[in-house]
């Protein structure tokens, strides 16, 4: 498909130029003006909230909380269309919808106004907006309201506004009008080249968008902002999906997958009116990334979204802040000492891992607490009460107990109150062991309970009974007495026998902790009676390792979804906890059991997951997605997205970064945006190495670049590397990120691989790339391509000794 695009540094070289400047300084002048009829109807709204609570009265004051609604409403509408107006809009498209005539102009931009008709400007979220997207011009189509339209897109243009003043109008548009779509060609030995050669010409004009390159030019901010203008079509489909399915995206580092999804949450927001912020939960992999994108929901509209880990969501479901102990095992790993030992150990961690996030270990733990409902129902005994008057057979209590759904400790306060039930109804209510009205004398109902019948019984003695009515007033008088004595005794022993009872047959029901029931899971006559025999070993090894752990007063990371649903067992999940959609970020290193208690937490099985699994480098990940949709979620409506393309890094960084990935990872497509070739410079020292590395960042700094990242592979590297830095060098003033780093600084950060995942930098040096370092194996490969996929602009690769195999060639 051949574009043809007008790039005017100079808008005033336009032909439009001036009948889109007086449009856009008409549309800054209506506001203003609505701006400060906000302003006026708030700040009037809060007089009348002050005048009409001097009154003191109810209704004064429902009146003024009503009052104070409307004026916070219209100053929030204020506040955002003053931050538009600095830029009201950056797109427009001329449509024309199929059996119409008219072709409409629409104006889009960050936020809705509802101008005059000629200036109005269309929310991004709206669903006409999606054309903007989805189309250079020709042909477009569009869904509303469950509904597909279509129709003919004749201009596409996009504007660079700067403070309210136009400084960029650019183009795509058809020659003549509509455009064709390219034939499709068959490849074949004959014509596999020039196939080939189409594809990469048609990819390459797809990119040709100056505003999207302009802004990948640009350095990057301290936090992740937002990309409403340059929304790429790929992207733009996974934003605008349903919200009642299940959304997986496999995407390459680069290919904005982070963003799309808090771009999603807020298009969500505006077309789904009764979906709240509150109903929405992001998890992402760690404090320091939820930090780096903590700006873009307040800037896309969508303030109150729950940003939380993993960890987060465990401490709200259990209520409880557990302690994270030392990565070990990750640091075991990332060390790849060689060794038979070492091999053996570190399999055998791997295997625990595997076990711990495994829906076996999760079958395994329901098969625990089943085992302690037995022992429990087996305590059980054959209640008899008050001379057999009242009977609870055991097989009675038994389907009580079992035939409740709820948890484990509610079931065992809920046959408790049965049973309490069940005597208070015999005493107070019904004198009958099934708890049933008994027929009088005369064929009546009477529901007199135990009690008051044997009060009726000593009063009809009393007062009525033949015997003491032979009685002359003295001895009558004694024997009431007698009488009245006897009656307070035997209700004495009715309710000593109660509380007795209840006190001796309520001692040893025990409810269940989470952390102890999680210790007494780990014993060894547990992991035989409830793993498969091939699992024994690996589990034994995991349950010792991990008490030890316990011990500490601390837990694994592999521990928490154990816990949380240990939880959900024996105490249940608060109702308030679970999310109307739940967004997932690094979605690939999560576990089957972290996912399955995810989807326990959703009202409607709603999610956007996002993942890339050549990043993949927990071992209690997913290596394929179909297994998350076949384990996880089988039978739920769900879609599956590739984004394709790589927007960070220019062309040469992806060819680079694409060469390191195992063979059979997906690997995605670069852009036609071209830089530097990635540097690899071999170091004599690791002196020499760091001195190199101080050249290169003050290199870059006079470059004017903002954030430039030192990445080595682990965390005692970046430690070392830093404090050299900080005690030689204070003016480079960087930042050491480490696992217990909550904030991003930007400027010049030394981060460990593993913490740099979702982070970027508009320049990487990258730290001993040797073969010592990262060895030709799947687990190293991942992790060099995490590191070289960070930089934007230049990358520079240092190592000692020899290069890599990864890179060798």
């Amino acid at each position: 498909m051949s574009l043809n695009k007008k790039t005017n540094e100079n808008p005033i070289n336009h032909p439009d130029y001036p009948i889109e400047k007086q449009r856009l300084e008409k549309t800054i002048k209506a506001m203003k003006e609505v701006i400060d009829s906000l302003e006026l109807s708030a700040q009037n709204a809060k007089q009348k909230a002050r005048g009409l609570m001097r009154n003191q009265d109810k209704i004064s004051a429902n009146d003024a909380q009503v009052a104070r609604f409307l004026a916070s409403s219209k100053m929030s509408e204020s506040s955002k269309l003053r931050d538009a107006v600095k830029k009201p809009y950056f797109g427009r498209i001329d449509y024309r919808e199929d059996g119409s005539q008219i072709i409409e102009t629409f104006y889009i931009g960050d936020v809705r106004f509802d101008g005059p008709s000629d200036l109005q400007v269309i929310d991004w979220r709206a669903p006409i907006s999606s054309v903007f997207y989805e189309t250079q011009g020709g042909r477009a189509t569009y869904k509303a309201n469950g509904k597909l339209y279509s129709g003919d897109v004749s201009l596409k243009r996009q504007y660079t506004i700067e403070n309210g003043v136009l400084r960029k109008i650019i183009d795509s548009h058809i020659p003549n009008g509509l455009t064709q779509k390219p034939p499709v060609i068959t490849p074949t030995p004959q014509n596999r080249q020039q196939v080939q050669e189409k594809k990469g010409k048609q990819r390459n004009t797809y990119f040709d968008e100056p505003i999207l390159m302009e802004r990948l030019q640009q350095g990057v901010d301290k936090k992740l902002k937002g990309i409403v203008e340059t929304i790429q079509a790929e992207q733009n489909q996974v934003i605008r999906e349903d919200l009642e399915q299940v959304i997986i995206v496999q995407g390459a580092a680069g290919s904005g997958k982070s963003t799309v999804a808090l771009h999603r949450i807020s298009y969500l927001l505006y077309n789904y009116p009764t979906l709240k912020a509150s109903d929405i939960v992001v998890i992402a992999p760690n404090k320091l990334f939820l930090d780096y994108i903590s700006e873009v929901l307040p800037g896309l509209d969508a303030k109150g979204v729950k940003q939380i880990t993993f960890q987060d969501l465990i401490t709200i479901v259990t209520g409880v802040q557990y302690t994270l102990h030392k990565d070990e095992k990750m640091e075991m790993f990332l060390e790849g000492k060689p060794g038979y030992l070492h091999t053996v150990i570190r399999n055998l961690l791997i295997e625990c891992s595997k076990l711990k996030g495994s829906l076996t270990f999760m079958e395994a733990l329901e098969g625990f607490i089943k085992e302690k409902t037995n022992t429990f129902t087996r305590k059980l005994q054959d209640i008899n009460l008050y001379e057999g008057k009242l009977k609870i057979s055991r097989e009675e209590q038994v389907f009580k107990f079992q035939s409740d759904s709820s948890p484990y400790n509610q079931r065992l306060e809920n046959l408790k109150s049965y049973i309490k039930f069940k005597i208070d109804q015999f005493l107070n209510v019904a004198d009958n062991p099934m708890g049933q009205s008994v027929k009088a004398k005369g064929g009546k109902i009477s529901s007199k309970g135990y009690i008051q019948r044997i009060k009726e019984s000593y009063e009809h003695e009393m007062y009525y009974g033949n015997e003491i009515n032979r009685l002359d007033p003295n001895e009558r008088a004694r024997r009431r007495a007698e009488l009245e004595k006897e009656q307070k005794q035997k209700l004495t022993q009715i309710e000593k026998e109660k509380t007795s009872f209840l006190n001796t047959y309520f001692n040893d029901w025990t409810t269940l902790s989470v952390r102890k029931a999680y210790q007494e899971f780990l014993q060894e006559d547990w992991i035989h009676k409830l793993l498969p025999p091939n699992e024994h070993q690996t589990a034994l090894f995991m349950a010792q390792y991990t008490k030890e752990v316990l011990e500490s007063g601390k837990v694994e990371k592999e521990d928490l979804a154990p816990l949380g649903y240990l939880k959900y067992l024996i105490d249940g999940f608060e109702e308030h906890v679970k999310f109307r959609h739940i967004v997932v970020d690094e979605a690939q290193d999560l576990s089957p059991f972290e996912f399955k208690l995810l989807s326990m937490l959703s009202q409607n099985q709603s999610f956007t997951i996002l993942g890339d699994l050549s990043q993949g480098i927990s071992y209690k990940g997913f290596t394929n997605w179909e297994y998350l949709l076949k384990g996880i979620f089988q039978g739920i409506t769900y879609k599956y997205f590739k984004l394709k393309y790589r927007y960070r890094s220019t062309k040469e960084i992806v060819q680079l970064s694409n060469k390191v990935i195992p063979k059979g990872l997906p690997r995605g497509l670069p852009i036609e945006r071209s830089g530097d070739q990635p540097k690899i410079e071999r170091m004599d020292s690791a002196q020499a190495m760091l001195r190199r590395i101080i050249e290169l960042i003050r290199f870059y700094k006079n470059k004017s670049y903002r954030s430039i990242g030192v990445i080595a592979k682990r965390d005692s590297e970046c430690q070392r590397i830093a404090k050299i830095m900080n005690r030689d060098y204070p003016e480079i003033k960087c930042n050491l990120i480490l696992p217990d780093t909550t904030t991003y600084e930007g400027g010049v950060s030394i981060v460990p691989i593993t913490l740099a995942k979702g982070l970027e930098f508009d320049a990487v040096i990258i730290v001993n790339a040797s073969d010592k370092n990262f060895k030709d194996n799947t687990f190293d490969a991942k992790l060099l391509y995490i590191a070289l996929s960070r930089a934007l602009h230049h990358l520079h690769v240092l190592y000692m000794d020899t290069i890599t195999p990864l890179l060798a060639n």
